[in-house]
């Protein structure tokens, strides 16, 4: 069960939970879960995710149990406000990673970098340490593994007990894989981001805040991904959910 962090507040995205966290209560949320003790999964939700939760057990049950919620899509901000209910403090994604980072060396904490490839994990690591000289990397391990020898990877994370594990492309299961692994996991914060360590390697061009408040990097993934374009159903009866539930609220 998800616990309640300092400076932040649970709004309900029709019966799916986000988190309105501003950045000047970041610092004090990650504070808090670290001297709490227990383990803290972050989940860095696009609007899509909100939408597929309310029909997808497990979906949703990542996100009840999560200790924070963060929308990185502005459409979830948009939703809410039609809906009557707080706005949430919405991030990009990797701006995120880094303002977390930037906590954790602050409070000369530590990190366990899992994900991508070989290469891409080793370069990221170099970089980090230039980038944030008093975080404390205590581990890495590159993705896309076999799947015997995950037990050692998750011995090597728990002897390791880093502050926070850090996790990218090459997991199976993404979000999914953090709830599941939880009990075999030592206490922390947990969060996976798609493409940090590809974006840390310089393999990756970040997205520019223009492009993410206009919507304008999503055209580049539906023409790699066409199929995406049959999301359209799905945010179109989420449209008449919204409108209902704004209906009943009036």
């Amino acid at each position: 069960m998800a616990v309640k962090v300092a400076g932040t507040r649970r709004i309900d995205f029709l019966s799916v939970p986000v988190h309105d966290l501003p950045e000047e209560n970041l610092d004090a949320a990650v504070r808090e879960m670290l001297e709490r003790g227990g383990k803290h999964q972050i989940v860095l939700v696009e609007t899509w995710d909100l939408i597929r939760a309310r029909h997808n057990h497990e979906r949703a049950r990542i996100l009840q149990e999560a200790s924070l919620v963060i929308p990185v899509t502005r459409g979830t901000g948009r939703v809410c406000r039609f809906l009557k209910r707080p706005v949430p403090a919405t991030y990009m994604p990797f701006d995120f990673i880094i303002k977390l980072l930037g906590c954790l060396e602050r409070y000369g904490k530590s990190v366990y970098l899992l994900g991508s490839t070989h290469g891409n994990i080793q370069v990221s690591t170099s970089n980090l340490r230039t980038s944030f000289p008093g975080l404390n990397i205590v581990g890495r391990c590159a993705g896309y593994y076999k799947r015997p020898a995950e037990e050692n990877i998750l011995l090597a994370i728990r002897k390791a007990s880093p502050s926070l594990l850090l996790t990218g492309r090459g997991i199976k299961g993404r979000e999914k894989w953090l709830l599941e692994n939880r009990e075999r996991l030592s206490e922390g914060i947990y969060i996976y981001c798609g493409d940090c360590f590809e974006i840390f390697a310089g393999k990756k061009k970040r997205i520019s805040r223009e492009s993410w408040e206009k919507g304008r990097y999503l055209l580049p993934l539906l023409l790699k991904r066409p199929w995406r374009t049959l999301r359209g159903f799905g945010y179109l009866f989420f449209s008449f959910a919204m409108l209902s539930a704004r209906i009943r609220k009036a």
